[in-house]
């Protein structure tokens, strides 16, 4: 699943909640702008921040790990 829709941390946070359980066992989560205030706060608080990965704007989490 990639997210990129709002970057207010109250849409991404219902993006989360929303797209999470749909995501396949071992599957990966990502999205972009995580440079974004809102979408930073809104991943932090949905994962450990020893799961997200960030490349440039873009962050990952890879549920197999």
């Amino acid at each position: 699943v990639f997210i990129d829709g709002s970057h207010d941390e109250k849409s991404v946070k219902m993006d989360l909640t929303y797209w999470m359980p749909r995501v396949k066992p071992n599957g990966v989560i990502a999205g972009d702008d995580v440079d974004s205030e809102g979408v930073q706060n809104a991943v932090r608080w949905f994962f450990d921040n020893a799961q997200i990965q960030i490349k440039g704007r873009q962050w990952m989490v890879d549920l197999a790990r």
